[in-house]
């Protein structure tokens, strides 16, 4: 009896041995092919999160792209002008008082503070409004017509 029961354990470490390992067979660390089956939608549903959130538009391009109201076009106009005074002012300083006067004479204040008001509730709507600002500097280093709008 007791030969019989060794014999008996002998073959089954053997067979132990010699079975061959398939994905779906159990191993010491558990189920390969349950934890594959587990984790592959959360695998997709991560890369269709990844694709979806590369195929949406930049707010940043969105934004810098988009058409300015008038009160902003207003803004743009009347910072360029501030610009121009002070240009003026390097090359004739003598007349500074004169030009000063002209500016503040095209400066609607009302409207200035409406719209700054407006971006302050929006603040990335200011994109837009420093992208045409740096469109029309270079177009004015260049010499090239504004077209200010």
């Amino acid at each position: 009896m007791y030969l019989r029961r060794t014999v008996k354990v002998m073959r089954r470490a053997h067979e132990r041995e010699n079975r061959k390992v398939t994905p779906h067979s159990r191993t010491a660390t558990g189920f390969h092919g349950a934890a594959f089956r587990l984790r592959a939608p959360l695998i997709a549903a991560l890369a269709l999160i990844v694709i979806y959130s590369c195929q949406s538009p930049d707010p940043v391009t969105k934004e810098k792209g988009r058409t300015l109201t008038p009160d902003e076009r207003y803004l743009v106009d009347y910072y360029l002008k501030i610009l121009e005074f002070e240009k003026y002012l390097h090359d004739n300083p003598g007349s500074r008082d004169e030009k000063r006067l002209e500016l503040e004479k095209g400066f609607d204040r009302e409207r200035i503070r409406r719209t700054l008001a407006e971006l302050e509730k929006r603040p990335e709507r200011w994109l837009a409004i420093y992208n045409r600002i740096n469109e029309l500097q270079l177009r004015i280093l260049q010499n090239q017509p504004t077209g200010r709008y």
